[in-house]
């Protein structure tokens, strides 16, 4: 009966995202776009994508190489039932709200400590200002993990913190280490069957630019924005001006902080963390640079209230628990216009032709944002002679080109490790030219040309990772019956 009431109650706070309307969010546009690239993927055969092939102006970029892959796989699977991509970053964002509360439900067995989890204000931040989609789902993994390593469930446990790290990897950051405290081997194992992905996306990090843009230390919470209810929807800067996102720890979290002293001091930890007081701890730890945000660590008080919320008498928690839902019922109703359908932001070229980043400041060392889309995927730039495009696929494509004398042909997709080009049945790999695109020179007469993104030896050795960590899990759970 619990678990029911908690399962109203969560579809209740994120009702609006279930009704008919778009929702504006600071993020929300940008993974529209990225399941629409991503689904251009899959359908073309890859199933663990790494190019978005139309975005940049049509010369594409290696996005979801560096980008948490999990939100897309769900946005497509939505997709595929027959909603919109709106309408399925809506479902995914509320899908795994709801998962999250039950999760926690699940491992902490407190009802009212549940509430006052699922009533947060920094959740209906991510759900209604940010739309922060890979946050919300690696919360809800990381409310599965301690759920299924109460009862040991060591499989369980190891595909939870894959899950998180291919969530959100800035959210991992957080979550896997105290995974890590718990259950040592499961969370190694978890972390090797996301190898795959954070293995190249680290390594790899000095073929991009623009996936660090942000100035961490403008982003300090003041004291005050902390303590003293608020609500905006403008992007977090530098002080507190007008409309700026709340990040406010919520008037629950703050009364289950003072009747749970001293065992709050985690909560205590969690507040200073965002406050420039802390910056010496961030400039000692040079990874933390990482989080981009220091009051992205919030997402870790509604798994700290519900805790301490099982420490009180059951009496104060329930009042606790309904001055949180009164003080957060505001923030579940967001700002929503007329819907908006698919072809809204597929006919666009400010969401088309970007890069699906902040700014568009994503791009490859060898080339900027092209800001201009090209004619044609493929030219002869010099020389003459004729081209008969035979497959034109996200990361594939063949063609035939008749040349009377010897030709230049460019393709017009940014480089990036891993292009190769087949001539007369031999592979070799491209380069960037000045442009930072790929051309191939070609001698007079007709030439069979296929150039297709093969996985680099890094991202091969990280995929075989993968895959024997799968096998172990697989093994595991053959063998335990």
């Amino acid at each position: 009966m619990k678990l029911l009431i908690l399962l109203i109650i969560s579809i209740f706070a994120v009702r609006y995202l279930l009704l008919p309307g778009f929702i504006p969010t600071h993020d929300g546009e940008y993974h529209i776009i990225r399941f629409w690239q991503f689904e251009n993927e899959i359908r073309a055969g890859d199933y663990f994508p790494i190019w978005a092939p139309d975005l940049n102006s049509g010369y594409g970029l290696p996005l979801f190489y560096y980008h948490y892959p999990m939100p897309n796989y769900f946005g497509v699977l939505f997709h595929q039932f027959g909603f919109s991509y709106t309408d399925s970053f809506k479902l995914v964002l509320a899908t795994f709200y709801i998962l999250a509360v039950l999760f926690f439900y699940l491992w902490s067995r407190s009802f009212w400590g549940t509430i006052l989890f699922a009533w947060t204000p920094y959740w209906f931040v991510n759900l209604f200002v940010r739309g922060s989609i890979g946050e919300v789902m690696a919360s809800a993994g990381f409310a599965f993990v301690l759920w299924t390593n109460a009862s040991r469930r060591n499989i369980l446990i190891s595909l939870g913190v894959a899950f998180i790290i291919l969530s959100h990897n800035i959210a991992a950051m957080l979550f896997v280490p105290i995974v890590l405290l718990l259950n040592f081997r499961s969370t190694i194992v978890g972390i090797l069957l996301a190898a795959y992905f954070w293995l190249p996306a680290i390594f790899s990090r000095d073929f991009v630019l623009g996936l660090t843009s942000v100035n961490l230390y403008d982003h300090f919470s003041e004291i005050s924005q902390l303590l003293i209810p608020s609500w905006g929807t403008g992007f977090s800067q530098p002080g507190a001006p007008y409309n700026e996102m709340s990040q406010q720890l919520g008037l629950g979290s703050i009364l289950v902080g003072f009747a749970t002293i001293p065992r709050s001091f985690i909560l205590v930890l969690i507040a200073f963390m965002t406050t420039a007081g802390s910056r010496f701890i961030w400039n000692t730890l040079p990874f933390l640079q990482l989080v981009q945000y220091p009051w992205r660590i919030l997402m870790l008080v509604p798994f700290v209230v519900g805790y301490l919320a099982r420490k009180m008498s059951g009496r104060f928690a329930m009042i606790v628990a309904a001055i949180s839902v009164l003080a957060a019922l505001p923030y579940t109703k967001p700002v929503v216009y007329e819907p908006r359908d698919d072809q809204y932001y597929l006919s666009r070229r400010e969401f088309t032709d970007g890069t699906s980043s902040l700014g568009n400041s994503m791009s490859t060392v060898w080339s900027p944002w092209k800001q201009e889309r090209t004619k044609e995927k493929i030219e002869i730039v010099s020389g003459e002679g004729k081209l008969e495009m035979h497959e034109l696929l996200p990361t594939r494509l063949s063609f035939a080109v008749n040349a009377s004398t010897p030709v230049t042909v460019r393709i017009n997709t940014v480089y990036f490790p891993g292009w190769e080009i087949q001539q007369r049945g031999h592979w070799s790999p491209l380069v960037p030219d000045q442009n930072g695109l790929m051309s191939v020179e070609l001698s007079a007469g007709t030439s069979q040309i296929r150039v297709e993104l093969h996985n680099t030896a890094l991202r091969k050795g990280a995929l075989i990772v993968s895959l024997i960590s799968f096998i172990w899990v697989l093994g595991s759970g053959i063998l335990k019956r």
